[in-house]
């Protein structure tokens, strides 16, 4: 069964989380690459605790959008990462991602206009 899920990241706004990760010099500067690689650390360890969970041979499938990342595949690895708190599953996800789609089937653009005489709106 395919689950699609939403990536958590430890990146809210990425200016916010880059002040939580300042380191100062004695001089009260700051140490712009020990801060970079503060950063960084906080994304490897989230990147790397899902990468843990994630078996080698999968059918994962990842996208990324404006604000967010997408995960979908197997629900049982999916579930797995749910239950650690490190994606959230989108039950209700159609099979079509695209939200502006009509994905009922019905298209109202596509009545039998051959009974209508010129002119004639419907």
């Amino acid at each position: 069964m395919m689950t699609h899920s939403e990536i958590h990241l430890p990146i809210l706004k990425k200016g916010d989380d880059m002040n939580d990760c300042l380191v100062k010099n004695t001089d009260g500067t700051v140490n712009v690459k020990e801060s970079l690689a503060k950063y960084s650390d906080l994304l490897l360890l989230a990147v790397d605790t899902i990468n843990n969970n994630i078996p080698d041979t999968n059918n994962l499938t990842l996208c990324g959008d404006t604000h967010y990342i997408g995960l979908s595949g197997d629900a049982e690895i999916i579930q797995k990462l749910a239950g650690l708190n490190l994606v959230s599953v989108y039950d209700d996800y159609a099979s079509d991602p695209d939200p502006d789609s009509d994905s009922s089937g019905s298209d109202t653009d596509s009545e039998d206009d051959s009974d209508l005489s010129e002119g004639e709106i419907r």
